[in-house]
């Protein structure tokens, strides 16, 4: 495989990615030139509008931005599950990751890509799997709040109702 063909390509990794960074935000050719200047990138090793333009229909482009559109939609999954968990708990986000997860098997089975009793035993094994990691988190908190009471019941003990208020606070939650 020979040299890169033009100077985009030719530019160190951290300054192509940069580059890419900023084609995929639609930023100008000028103000990429701009930030590799800023960045230390000499003045005859810049890339020219069409040394950018070709940059921006290459392969390294083109997965760039199927890599940053798929993390979008990611994190706006995320997003999602965290303002469900946020407000409404654990449950709300079991809730929209199960509807997320059915609309997607319910895609599969329309396109026939799998069969319905692989579905079943795909659900049945989340179901399986939602409930074990929920018992386990229940125990988790169960013995957080243990050790919470124990503290401020030490605290009563010794007479510090400061600290045991401070632990009762803790406990439900409060300032």
């Amino acid at each position: 495989m020979g040299r890169p063909r033009n100077k985009a390509a030719r530019l160190p990794r951290e300054h192509r990615q940069t580059v890419l960074g900023m084609l995929l935000d639609g930023e100008t050719y000028e103000a990429i030139r701009e930030a590799l200047r800023a960045d230390g990138v000499p003045e005859q090793d810049l890339p020219g509008d069409r040394a950018l333009a070709v940059y921006a229909e290459s392969d390294e482009f083109r997965r760039a931005h199927s890599d940053w559109l798929s993390l979008g939609a990611r994190a706006r999954e995320r997003s999602l599950v965290a303002t469900a968990l946020a407000e409404g708990g654990i449950d709300a986000a079991a809730d929209l990751l199960t509807f997320e997860t059915l609309d997607r098997l319910l895609v599969a089975l329309k396109s026939d890509e799998i069969d319905a009793s692989e579905v079943a035993k795909r659900v049945a094994a989340i179901k399986r799997a939602s409930i074990a990691e929920a018992e386990a988190e229940f125990r988790r908190r169960e013995a957080t709040l243990k050790r919470q009471a124990e503290d401020a019941r030490e605290a009563v003990g010794r007479g510090d109702p400061a600290r045991a208020m401070a632990e009762l606070d803790r406990i439900l939650g409060v300032g």
